[in-house]
């Protein structure tokens, strides 16, 4: 049976410095709270937009006459597609 020889003192870790705003990081610090911002903000719009189009088929399909209303929504579906596509 091969058993995997260990060194006999252990290797020691490097140390990690603690992430401290006191030193020059504080500009990354700010950054990634702006893109984490960002980021909120666009995928709360990107939900105001889906309940959007949820309410336009509610009018266009069921409260419409004929075809007008599925020819309204496919139309004004891709344009808030389009608008609330978050990162383009």
């Amino acid at each position: 049976m091969n058993v995997p020889e260990f060194p006999e003192k252990p290797i020691p870790a490097q140390a990690v410095k603690p992430f401290s705003s006191a030193s020059g990081d504080s500009r990354v610090a700010a950054s990634h709270q702006t893109d984490v911002t960002g980021r909120m903000i666009r995928s709360r719009f990107a939900l105001l937009v889906v309940l959007i189009m949820v309410v336009l088929a509610d009018m266009t399909v069921y409260h419409a006459c004929g075809f007008t209303g599925p020819a309204v929504y496919l139309i004004a579906a891709s344009v808030l597609l389009l608008i609330g596509i978050p990162g383009r």
